[in-house]
């Protein structure tokens, strides 16, 4: 396939991808400890949230209302992200290794 757009903005390799179509909105995460949240449409970083103190590996977005984000990272923590603030609701410490 050929490349069609390219989201620049991370400092660091992105290591998850959650994209919903229907909205036109992707959130990912990266070894540069941030998620960002990106207009597909412009190809631009419309959001970063920060809080981990470790890489993030997974991420899923809330593609219903678009309020909402789960983040998991190497710092062992599942946390949840209320992205009208870019505020972390809560935060899970369950995990022994990285998640």
């Amino acid at each position: 396939g050929k490349t069609l757009q390219v989201l620049k903005g991370h400092e660091l390799p992105i290591n998850a991808l959650s994209a919903d179509w229907k909205t036109g909105r992707a959130l990912t995460g990266s070894t540069d400890k941030t998620l960002r949240l990106w207009d597909l449409a412009t190809c631009q970083c419309i959001q970063t949230v920060e809080g981990h103190t470790g890489p993030v590996w997974g991420v899923s977005l809330d593609s219903e209302k678009m309020h909402h984000a789960l983040s998991g990272s190497c710092d062992r923590h599942v946390m949840l992200w209320d992205l009208r603030g870019s505020v972390c609701v809560k935060a899970m410490l369950q995990h022994s290794r990285p998640v």
